[in-house]
């Protein structure tokens, strides 16, 4: 006769469900850091692993997120308004502008350009041309990795002086725009 098997602790299986929880929410943390060079110059580092899904296409999924200049609202729910204007009517990408309203009072508009993609590299750039009281600026959102993968978020703007009130809220909006990623393609 075989032994009985044990019964399983409830607690215990909570447990697990929980520890298994939050390793994979700390794998979808983003980690950051601002650095200031002179009297005017900011850069905001945004970093965020994404782990491997069963699938093998993580690194996809998230590309695809951010070659999709025009749709923002993925990246930021929290958007009310979003006009886009492309450069001609052909396929081109390079030149569209997204013209947004947050409804924030920190931020409430902002009007950026696309100015780079390499799908190689899985690399996009962007300027913004009006809604942030800097000069400047350029954001580049850079994919790395073939399931698993980085994504790093590289902003620099020049700013006088230099607000560093500012340059933290802009980080943390960038973070709530990874883990938004990371909600997107399941992993939240």
């Amino acid at each position: 006769m075989g032994r009985k098997p044990t019964p399983i602790n409830r607690d215990y299986t909570v447990f697990i469900f929980f520890i298994k929880y939050k390793i994979q929410l700390s794998m979808v943390t983003p980690k950051t850091k601002i650095s200031y060079k002179g009297k005017e110059h900011v850069k905001l580092v945004i970093t965020c692993k994404y782990p491997a899904s069963k699938s093998g296409n993580t690194a996809n999924e998230v590309w695809n997120i951010v070659l999709d200049f025009t749709n923002i609202k993925t990246i930021f729910p929290t958007i009310v308004r979003n006009y886009v204007t492309y450069p001609d009517t052909t396929q081109k990408k390079i030149g569209t502008i997204r013209d947004m309203t947050f409804g924030g009072k920190t931020l409430s508009i902002g009007i950026e350009k696309l100015t780079k993609i390499s799908e190689k590299k899985r690399t996009l750039a962007y300027t913004s041309l009006d809604g942030l009281p800097v000069t400047n600026y350029l954001g580049v959102m850079s994919v790395k990795g073939s399931n698993a993968c980085t994504l790093t978020w590289t902003i620099t703007y020049d700013q006088s002086p230099i607000d560093k009130k500012f340059a933290k809220f802009l980080t943390g909006l960038f973070v709530k725009g990874e883990i938004e990623i990371a909600k997107v393609i399941g992993l939240k």
